[in-house]
């Protein structure tokens, strides 16, 4: 199993790759939604287990996820910026998140 912190670049159109291992790890399958939901410095992608549609995306058959442009513009969050991607298989969750250290990125 791979070990973190994994960091995925954020594409022109709000599009981010969750990895494959990731997305196998946590059962989530092409076109299924999931919700999107933020606290202004972290974005997180949950299953929807319920009959809730606010903030949802739907994930590509390549594994990509549009983050909603409200939930950019709430997290300050430029295009080509790098995020920190964190998991909890548990809570079948996903995080992304502003890396407190730029400097700790490699290109």
């Amino acid at each position: 199993m791979k070990k973190g912190p994994f960091f995925v670049k954020i594409w022109s159109n709000g599009q981010v790759l969750i990895p494959s291992y990731i997305r196998k790890k946590l059962n989530i399958q092409s076109g299924e939604r999931v919700i999107v939901r933020t606290d202004g410095r972290t974005i997180q992608l949950m299953k929807n287990d319920s009959s809730t549609f606010e903030n949802e995306t739907i994930i590509s058959s390549k594994g990509t996820v549009t983050i909603p442009s409200e939930i950019r513009n709430l997290c300050d969050i430029d295009v080509g910026e790098k995020l920190k991607i964190d998991w909890n298989e548990a809570m079948q969750k996903i995080t992304f998140s502003l890396p407190d250290h730029m400097s700790t990125l490699s290109s």
